[in-house]
């Protein structure tokens, strides 16, 4: 049984550096070959075949130590570049590497029409096919590698609609992982009229108005706001690496603005590669300055930690029928972004730090992995984004124009429409739909902070799109029931992301683009019916405060004219009562006999 030893692979101006962990071998065993761009390592029980970018040379400068204090075991081999000074892409994407590469620049070669979904060796050291992979965990190079599961007659799903009939008997399972029932027996536009009408069962209407008005004082929404994520990170130091390379006249690199459009000047600069996915033959692939600068501000933040290079090691290697700027190719990256969007959700809602409902709200904010959805796009759309984005354009000025529009009301209809070629744009309401039906916080300006998220990390070029995935596969990986994800799914974006030529290109042109998409997003587009359930809640508390600000008023005034009333009557009564008593003095004053008049009349004779 042969093992792939961890490894790591760097380089300088003059040398390439692979450093192999081999633990307790005899080293006298060892085989170390060098020609062109393969390097292959071989000693009992390992084994390591390598294809380097570029060419190297296999001469006297060529050198190879062992170091048994470090790890228990570590050769450190250096292979002197042909061309001096040259620099090798794609060094720190570690399945790119293992990956055998058997198409050459050649102008005559055509697209093959067979697809590897796996690959045997017949230069194999060993008599065994069985390769183990990582430091433990074998598997089979042959037969036993994971292969599409394609049955006749049954649906299709997953990553680029490679399976079938997988789910079959897994029916208690589903339950906690996917919406969809027997997803064997739904065709995929089925499964989307399905999903469109439980988003409309689902939707709470007063959830949604309750984070409206009180969802800004969450504390989890506040955090969640503020959180500055490793996407956030990249960005900031790319700044600083370009302030430091360029001088302070140029302006900072950076994402393109949500609100702005992306200028003719910044698509010049270098700070994007494209403002919108162009076609495979007018795109000029990544230059080697963006790439070096690209793997050394994503070095600087952190890289890829050892757990991660050692999941892209144990990818299975395979390759995929998925030609450049075709209608697959768009149908991939569509899906790509509603499952970032799920991710970047949770990543901003749990502060980087997943929780045991991270898989669960991963798997229910994003359509592809809740209803297995599969977004068609026909040969003649794929390449079609800019008329896109202007039919976007003149639809969000016509709008302005129509009385009512411009202040945000929409049609009553809740149905969303179904095309047969799904666009960007619709991929994003769909995201925004289920990010406010399911999740925890739901609220617009988070979803807006979102789409942010996604344009920056798709900008951030193919490391970061990749490292993103390898975190939603651990995520996923250490559940019951949501590794299958990984199964129909995650890997296979691992693996064909890594291997993609122009891969940063490929991401920046659909970030650039989803940037523009971002501006026409409105909350009437999710036809939830939002802004007449803002104006219901607005309208009936402006009543109920019209109501309270009139009672109040009126049992004011009622106070004031009892008060009125009684104090008429106070003194009504007080004049009457001064008055009688003045006249009943003067009565008695003129009729009373004072004394001295009694004794008087006393003294008269009678």
């Amino acid at each position: 049984m042969v093992l792939t030893p961890k490894f790591s692979v760097s380089q300088s101006d003059d040398c390439v550096v692979v450093k192999i962990f081999v633990p307790y071998i005899r080293v006298s065993d060892a085989e170390i070959i060098a020609d062109g761009t393969e390097f292959t390592f071989f000693c009992k029980p390992y084994l390591l075949k390598l294809s380097l970018p570029s060419e190297v040379e296999e001469d006297e400068r060529c050198s190879a130590k062992y170091d048994p204090e470090e790890e228990n075991g570590v050769i450190i081999a250096t292979l002197p570049k042909k061309n001096k000074g040259e620099y090798f892409p794609g060094l720190d994407l570690s399945s790119q590497l293992m990956l055998r590469r058997k198409l050459k620049d050649d102008s005559t070669y055509s697209f093959p029409s067979i697809e590897v979904v796996s690959e045997t060796t017949n230069d194999n050291p060993t008599d065994s096919a069985d390769v183990e992979v990582g430091m433990g965990e074998s598997i089979s190079e042959s037969n036993d590698l994971e292969t599409p599961n394609i049955s006749l007659g049954c649906n299709t799903y997953g990553f680029n609609q490679r399976y079938s009939g997988v789910l079959n008997d897994l029916r208690d399972e589903l339950v906690d992982m996917i919406s969809v029932r027997c997803p064997d027996s739904v065709p995929y536009r089925e499964r989307r009229i399905l999903r469109l009408q439980a988003e409309g069962v689902d939707f709470n209407e007063d959830r949604y108005i309750g984070d409206w008005i009180e969802g800004e004082n969450d504390a989890i929404y506040i955090e969640s706001m503020a959180y500055t994520a490793p996407w956030d990170m990249y960005w900031e130091q790319l700044k600083v690496h370009h302030s430091t390379a360029s001088g302070p006249s140029e302006s900072p690199l950076g994402p393109p603005s949500a609100t702005e459009p992306v200028s003719s000047s910044a698509c010049e600069s270098d700070s994007v590669t494209t403002a919108l996915p162009p076609s495979a033959e007018s795109e000029p692939p990544l230059s080697v300055v963006e790439d070096q600068r690209e793997a050394s501000v994503f070095d600087a933040i952190g890289g890829y930690s050892d757990d991660e290079q050692e999941t892209q090691r144990k990818l299975p290697r395979r390759s995929y029928l998925i030609p450049s700027s075709s209608a697959e190719e768009r149908s991939v990256l569509l899906s790509l972004v509603d499952i970032l969007f799920a991710y970047a959700y949770d990543c901003r809602t749990t502060q980087g730090e997943p929780t045991v409902e991270s898989a669960y709200t991963i798997s229910r904010v994003s359509p592809s992995l809740s209803w297995l959805e599969y977004y068609e796009v026909r040969n003649d759309e794929s390449s079609n984004s800019r008329s896109q984005l202007t039919n976007l354009e003149r639809k969000c000025e016509k709008s302005k124009t129509l009385e009512g529009i411009a202040i945000g009301t929409e049609s009553t209809s809740t149905e969303v429409s179904i095309s047969d070629s799904i666009t960007l744009h619709q991929v994003a309401v769909f995201c925004a739909r289920r990010a406010l039906i399911y999740p925890y916080l739901r609220m617009w300006p988070l979803i807006r902070k979102i789409f942010a998220d996604v344009v920056r990390i798709l900008l951030a070029g193919q490391r970061m799109v990749l490292k993103c995935l390898l975190n939603i596969r651990r995520i996923f990986e250490r559940t019951e029931t949501h590794y299958l994800l990984n199964k129909v799914f995650i890997d296979d974006y691992c693996v064909w992301l890594s291997r993609l030529e122009n891969g940063s290109s490929v991401c920046k042109a659909l970030g650039n683009e989803l940037a523009e998409v971002k501006k026409f997003i409105t909350k009437g587009d999710l036809q939830l019916g939002l802004l007449d359930i803002e104006r219901a809640y607005t309208c009936d508390e402006d009543s109920e405060s019209y109501e309270s600000s009139t009672t109040s008023s009126n049992s004011s005034t009622e106070s004031d004219n009892e008060s009125n009333t009684e104090e008429n009557v106070s003194v009504q009564l007080h004049d009457t009562d001064s008055s009688d008593v003045a006249n009943a003095s003067l009565g008695l004053e003129s009729l009373s006999i004072t004394p001295a008049q009694s004794e008087n009349c006393d003294d008269q004779p009678k």
